[in-house]
C-alpha cells in the first residue's frame, strides 16, 4: 500500500487555543493603554488658555494615541485572523476523514466492505 495522509485535528485545534490565548492578550492592550494615556492627560498643560505648548502638543498626542490604538486593532485583527485560518485548516483536514469514515460505513453495512 502506498504512503497515506495523516493529520492531527486535535492537534491542530489545540495550537489555534494557544494562538487564541494570545487574542484574549490582545483585546486587553487597548483598554489598558487607553488607561494608561488618562493616567497622564494633560500633562502638557492646559489648551486654549494661552498655553503655546498646550496648543501645540495636545493635537500631536491625541493623534499619536489614535495612531497606536489602530496598531493594537490590527494586531489584533490580524491574531483573529490566524486563529480563523489555523480552525478553518483544522476544518478542512477533518471533513475528508470523515467521509472516509462515512464511506467505510456504508459500504460495511451495504454488504460491499471487505471482509477478513
Amino acid at each position: 500500500m502506498g504512503a497515506g495522509y495523516t493529520a492531527d485535528v486535535d492537534r491542530i485545534r489545540d495550537r489555534s487555543k494557544n494562538i487564541a490565548e494570545a487574542v484574549e492578550l490582545c483585546h486587553a492592550l487597548i483598554p489598558r493603554f487607553e488607561r494608561a494615556s488618562a493616567a497622564h492627560a494633560g500633562w502638557w498643560g492646559t489648551e486654549g488658555e494661552g498655553d503655546d505648548f498646550a496648543d501645540q502638543v495636545g493635537p500631536q498626542i491625541r493623534e499619536e494615541e489614535e495612531k497606536i490604538k489602530e496598531a493594537l486593532a490590527s494586531i489584533t485583527n490580524a491574531f483573529t485572523g490566524l486563529v480563523d485560518a489555523v480552525f478553518a485548516e483544522a476544518e478542512q483536514t477533518r471533513l475528508p476523514q470523515m467521509d472516509a469514515l462515512d464511506s467505510i460505513q456504508q459500504a460495511t453495512a451495504s454488504g460491499n466492505g471487505a471482509k477478513h
